[in-house]
């Protein structure tokens, strides 16, 4: 997958039951293209069978318990994939759909997730 980071929250991959996040090179928002004195970059990442990709909004991430405690998304993600036998992109929207909720009662900001997941190759 090729990856142009646009200013945003870092991406994460999900492989193997481990969350980690994508190293990429970071560029202006959009709309702020102007000031760059040269061409964003783009990131190869590799993406293999099973594994997925998720990008979220900063809404994930702010959202704040009782006690003010941040959502912590990779470490809850990990301990959520690490007890499973894999999962697809729509349970892992799901799950956060439902962990953030529970985390936060009282949500302030959008919350987005999109998981995406490369299809199966027809490969032998």
């Amino acid at each position: 997958m090729r990856i142009l980071d646009r200013g945003h929250q870092p991406l994460l991959t999900v492989r193997h039951g481990t969350a980690s996040v994508v190293e990429m090179d970071h560029s202006l928002p959009l709309g702020m293209g102007d000031l760059l004195t040269s061409p964003p970059r783009t990131v190869t990442h590799p993406l293999d069978p099973g594994d997925i990709l998720l990008a979220y909004s900063d809404g994930v991430t702010e959202a704040r318990d009782s006690a003010g405690t941040f959502y912590p998304l990779r470490e809850r993600l990990q301990a959520h994939c690490a007890h499973t036998d894999g999962v697809s992109p729509t349970e892992l929207v799901t799950f956060l759909e439902q962990d953030v909720a529970r985390w936060a009662p009282a949500l302030t900001d959008d919350l987005v997730a999109i998981a995406l997941q490369p299809a199966p190759s027809d490969d032998k």
